[in-house]
C-alpha cells in the first residue's frame, strides 16, 4: 500500500510541477515548451489550474487509495485522455515534441494508476 501511497504523492508533484509555472508564468512557460502564446492566456490558465488541482486531488488519495478507488478510475481516464488529446495535436503538428512529452508522462501515470487500482482490487477480496 506504502508503493501506491507514493505513486500518488509523486503523481500530485508532478502536476504542481507542470500546472503551478504553467499558471504563474503562462506565457513564458508556453515558450520554454516551444509553445506560441496567444494574446488571451485564459484557456492556458484554466488548463494549468486545473492540472494544479488534479495534483491536490492525488494528495488527497495517497494516504488511502483503497477508499479513493472511483476517483483512481477518473485519474486513470483524466490522464490518457490527456495523453491521447496532446497525441493528436501532435500528430497533426500543433504541439512540439517537448509539449507531447509531457503528455507521455500523463500516459505513464494513467498505465501506474491503473496497475494501482488492479493491486488495490486484488487486496481487497
Amino acid at each position: 500500500m506504502a508503493r501506491i501511497s507514493n505513486l500518488f504523492r509523486i503523481a500530485a508533484f508532478y502536476n504542481w510541477l507542470v500546472g503551478i509555472p504553467l499558471l504563474i508564468a503562462t506565457a513564458p512557460m508556453l515558450a520554454i515548451i516551444g509553445l506560441a502564446a496567444p494574446e488571451d492566456l485564459t484557456w492556458h490558465r484554466l488548463a494549468a489550474l486545473l492540472i494544479a488541482i488534479f495534483g491536490v486531488v492525488y494528495w488527497i488519495i495517497a494516504p488511502a487509495p483503497s477508499q479513493h478507488r472511483p476517483f483512481i478510475k477518473l485519474a486513470v481516464a483524466g490522464k490518457v485522455s490527456v495523453f491521447l488529446l496532446f497525441a493528436q495535436a501532435w500528430n497533426a503538428g500543433f504541439v512540439t515534441s517537448m509539449a507531447f512529452g509531457i503528455a507521455v508522462g500523463d500516459l505513464l501515470f494513467g498505465i501506474l494508476f491503473a496497475l494501482a487500482l488492479r493491486e488495490l482490487a486484488k487486496a481487497s477480496h
